[in-house]
């Protein structure tokens, strides 16, 4: 399955969604993600639609992930935010530091490699 990763914040903090507690991943926190590859405008639509305020999109790489019955083929986005869009974090979604994301929210290896991403704040620069 092709997925399409964001990684909405501004550099000092970063967009958390918290998954079903049923399902995959279970209740674990992801990067928000969309399925297949969404052009920069549903992007858009869909970031406005959490009552964001998307600025500047940059490339985070590409990203596979292998589970025992699927394989993800991911593509990841950085996304700066207008500032004032940090000040409430949409429902069932929280705002974390890089360093938070890695040691206090649950993320599963799946986004390992956007969690590493997230960390290089200059990628919102």
């Amino acid at each position: 399955e092709k997925r399409t990763v964001l990684i909405p914040g501004d550099g000092e903090r970063v967009l958390l969604h918290k998954r079903p507690e049923k399902g995959l991943l279970a209740g674990l926190f992801e990067f928000p993600s969309l399925a297949g590859r969404p052009s920069e405008k549903e992007m858009i639509a869909f970031l406005r639609s959490l009552g964001l305020h998307p600025v500047r999109f940059t490339d985070a790489g590409e990203a596979r992930h292998v589970f025992s019955h699927i394989e993800w083929h991911m593509k990841g986005y950085r996304i700066m935010l207008e500032p004032l869009d940090m000040k409430v974090a949409p429902e069932g979604y929280v705002f974390a530091t890089p360093k938070e994301a890695l040691e206090v929210y649950a993320i599963p290896s799946a986004f390992s490699y956007y969690a590493e991403a997230a960390m290089n704040v200059s990628g919102f620069q």
